[in-house]
């Protein structure tokens, strides 16, 4: 049974335990009442002030009924699934879901696989004109050494997947590793899991990172976009950022993207990012990850509060698309440490780009940032996310 409706909708969060849940919950908190769920503490979101009520979520093939029961006993209004695996999840629940009433902030699996597989995103874009780089699909293990043997050596190596369901448990990807020769090739794949579908090879594009940040209602209308530039990202040879900061949108990125999600038939959240290949400038499709991103809080500081845009798209509003500052740095402190010290141990095995030196990494942590450069966790008006990032990287370390 339902308990009686509440003043301010009641929002359910999924995977409280990363920081990019911690600018979920901020950015809805001042108009929805928020319930927090992870199956791991301590949860950094969950220590927000904005979260009135913290749960123990279960992992694997139980999330499904576990949210189902949950969002009906406790009369949850939307539901906040940050991660692919508890979206994935979700799906497989997705019309019992909208039958009791419980507003998704997401597409349905089918539409969301176009994104989760990264082969079905590159040949969707290839279909609308999106560049890609030089790209192999291997149909099986044994096909990957000749595969990369057409492509031509140095390579990247990405997981089809970041997170695929076995049917039993999730294999996490291990993100981007680089070859450049058939025993680099061999050691790299000895480290992946061979239950998976063999991994996408890729030549090799020198270059810089860009992305586009957007949000689409139900009919494919554009309500929000936004785009930063990364300053150094968590690992040189690329990842998620630990600065960052706001800039003007590129208009061609954000044709070309949108292009890319209106094939897809797409609704809600995306980044669609891209690689700028040194010499020619030509942007390159490298994914589209239909969730929230890492650097989200930038962008809630910049002026574009995806969060509650999204709530609002999700429950049938139709927001007026808002502009947004530019210039504006939001550093992941921890994170930046963590870069300093994978500096410190030296440029991957494979990795022909540029690789920072030892003393530029100690500079960047300990020297002058940005001007108005911003804590992303440490808030002065919500101090304690930090204190439970501290003790949960403490817990890992231990």
């Amino acid at each position: 049974m339902r308990e009686a409706r509440q003043t301010k909708p009641r929002v359910l969060v999924t995977d409280a335990e990363i920081r990019k849940t911690l600018a979920v919950v901020r950015g809805l908190g001042q108009h929805y009442e928020i319930i927090t769920a992870s199956p791991r503490r301590p949860a950094v979101a969950a220590w927000s002030r904005f979260a009135s009520r913290h749960l123990r979520s279960p992992t694997g093939e139980t999330f499904a009924d576990w949210l189902l029961e949950t969002t009906g006993q406790l009369s949850v209004d939307l539901v906040v699934c940050p991660q692919e695996a508890t979206l994935a999840l979700a799906c497989s629940v997705y019309e019992d879901l909208l039958a009791a009433g419980v507003v998704l902030t997401f597409p349905p699996l089918e539409t969301l696989d176009l994104a989760f597989d990264k082969a079905k995103t590159l040949e969707l874009a290839a279909a609308v004109g999106v560049s890609v780089p030089p790209t192999a699909v291997p149909d099986d293990w044994e096909d990957v050494d000749a595969a990369a043997a057409r492509l031509g050596y140095p390579i990247v190596i990405k997981s089809r997947y970041s997170n695929y369901w076995t049917g039993i448990d999730w294999i996490h990807g291990r993100g981007t590793d680089y070859a450049g020769d058939r025993d680099e090739l061999g050691a790299a794949l000895a480290r992946l899991d061979r239950r998976q579908p063999p991994p996408l090879l890729q030549k090799f594009i020198s270059g810089h990172g860009a992305a586009v940040f957007v949000l689409l209602d139900r009919q494919g209308a554009l309500r929000a976009c936004f785009a930063h530039r990364r300053l150094r990202d968590v690992r040189p040879t690329g990842s998620g950022s630990v600065l960052r900061e706001s800039v003007v949108i590129d208009p061609l990125l954000l044709e070309r993207s949108l292009a890319l999600l209106r094939e897809m038939g797409w609704w809600g959240i995306a980044m669609v990012e891209y690689r700028i290949e040194e010499g020619t400038g030509e942007a390159l499709l490298m994914e589209v990850n239909g969730r929230f991103w890492g650097s989200l809080q930038l962008a809630t500081d910049s002026g574009v509060n995806f969060p509650r845009l999204l709530a609002e798209v999700a429950l049938g509003g139709t927001p007026r698309t808002p502009s947004y500052r530019d210039g504006v740095a939001v550093r992941w402190w921890l994170g930046d440490l963590l870069r300093t010290l994978r500096v410190l141990k030296g440029r991957p095995k494979g990795f022909p780009g540029h690789f920072p030196s030892r003393w530029s990494a100690i500079r960047d942590l300990l020297g002058r940032q940005p001007p108005g450069t911003r804590n992303e966790v440490l808030r002065r008006d919500d101090p304690c996310p930090a204190i439970a990032e501290l003790l949960a990287g403490v817990r890992r370390l231990a």
